[in-house]
């Protein structure tokens, strides 16, 4: 599905891929078929007029947008690709645990690449005979051979993330195609095993860019495209305290002026961390909480508490900082007391936006292991997908007549404290008609949030 221009920004993960690919001499061009609005069947022009050696499918790799629709299109795309006689590769997270849903019997598709991509894809660039022998010296990959689908070695993550590039947005249309927010990523990985998330298992440990990495991008980001707010798209940015210092640190000693954004856990919340980023420039915290319910905290292995929760929305609040938190209302086994418990933290600590999720098992999640019957005969689960507006599951003991009422009683009384109820992420085209008078934005929503609401130096 294409995502609402209202929320469109650069795919970062692609340009960084894209832009090692690049370094290491080769020529790359980044289409981005959700900027383009390009169905399938409109590519072909564009595969015959460049000659390409490859094409490389990815999708589901660092923002987690997998539906089964997306799947159903790559293979369209493999399919079209294949016919001009080039080379086809995908990679992501589907690609990692699923490469059964990719690799079969006349499958378009010649290869999967598990986990991170940049190596294994430049080792591959470099074979010229392409056929299953030459494939077989390559860790990291599967193919389709004799009938069944083989699998060779992962290889060891990247230790130094340092030796990667900056990403060069200029393989795209930036800004024509994307919203007014930058974005980077500082660090791969999060050291917390939630058993929603697929994070864990995707990236391996948690590892990071040297400050001064960071720093040169931020201006890089300034300098060439006037960047005026950047977001740390990280999963958890806040995991090393003392490393954010350091950035925050260098971006005041370097002057840089940008109003920036993370995503992080309430865990490693520090006041005087905090302080400094607010001074460098930060002005935006996404603290995924989850729920309210200190059980349901421990069962997901979410490693935080709801006094940890309160404390570090009240504190950024203290400091000025506008908070995002997102909350899963139908965990697993929750009941309608711990739901509860969940909806009062949520009135109380009122974050400017609030962003409602129902479950969806992710590839590579505990929870997906757990609950997906069919994991175990690497069946892709459709319609699995972490902004579907309803729930698509029935794990929690919460009669569902009850749960569409508590849900219902909970947006309403967060409209009467000021919040506008969003369902739909074309209404973010034109946030001015969201806001009650001069107040700040303030948003509940069962759709996905744009980034860069109201974040003001």
């Amino acid at each position: 599905p294409f995502t609402s221009s209202a929320l469109l920004i650069e795919p970062i993960d692609l340009l960084s891929l894209a832009t090692f690919i690049q370094s290491h001499g080769h020529t790359v061009h980044v289409l981005d078929m959700d900027a383009e609005r390009l169905q399938p069947n409109q590519i072909q022009s564009h595969v015959k007029e460049r000659q390409y050696d490859a094409v490389v499918l990815v999708f589901d790799y660092h923002i987690p947008l997998a539906t089964e629709d997306v799947w159903r299109n790559v293979l369209a795309i493999a399919e079209i690709v294949k016919k001009s006689g080039t080379r086809t590769i995908v990679g992501g997270k589907t690609a990692t645990f699923y490469p059964n849903t990719f690799l079969f019997k006349d499958s378009p598709i010649d290869l999967t690449i598990h986990f991170e991509m940049e190596r294994t894809l430049l080792e591959l660039l470099k074979i010229k005979e392409w056929n299953s022998t030459q494939w077989r010296s390559v860790h990291g990959i599967s193919f389709f051979d004799r009938d069944q689908v083989h699998t060779i070695e992962n290889r060891v993550p990247a230790e130094d993330l340092g030796s990667f590039p900056i990403p060069n947005r200029h393989l795209v249309s930036v800004p024509d195609d994307y919203i007014d927010v930058r974005t980077l990523l500082s660090s791969r990985g999060c050291p917390h095993t939630c058993k929603f998330c697929h994070v864990p298992n995707f990236w391996g440990r948690w590892r990071q860019r040297e400050a001064n990495d960071v720093v040169d991008e931020i201006s890089y980001l300034i300098s060439d495209f006037g960047a005026k707010k950047i977001l740390f798209l990280d999963d958890n940015a806040l995991v090393n305290p003392v490393r954010m210092e350091k950035i925050s640190e260098a971006i005041i000693n370097h002057g840089l002026k940008a109003t920036l954004g993370c995503l992080g856990s309430c865990s490693v919340f520090q006041m005087p961390v905090a302080k400094r980023m607010f001074e460098a420039g930060f002005r935006w915290i996404h603290f995924g909480a989850e729920t309210g319910d200190p059980n349901a905290l421990l069962r997901i292995r979410k490693n935080i508490s709801p006094d940890q929760i309160r404390s570090a929305v009240s504190k950024s609040h203290e400091i000025g900082f506008r908070i995002r938190t997102s909350w899963i209302l139908d965990l697993p086994e929750s009941t309608p007391e711990e739901l509860d418990r969940t909806i009062q933290l949520i009135l109380e600590t009122q974050s400017e936006e609030i962003r409602l999720h129902f479950l969806a098992l992710r590839p590579g999640s505990e929870f997906e292991k757990q609950y997906h019957p069919m994991a175990a005969f690497n069946t892709v689960l459709p319609s699995q997908y972490i902004h579907h507006p309803t729930p698509q599951l029935s794990l929690s003991r919460i009669p569902n007549d009850l749960f569409q009422a508590k849900i219902k009683n909970l947006i309403s009384l967060l409209q009467e404290r000021g919040y506008s109820f969003v369902q739909n992420a074309d209404d973010l085209k034109d946030p001015e008609k969201l806001r009650h008078g001069s107040a700040p934005l303030k948003i509940v929503s069962l759709c996905p949030l744009r980034y860069g609401l109201d974040w003001h130096l």
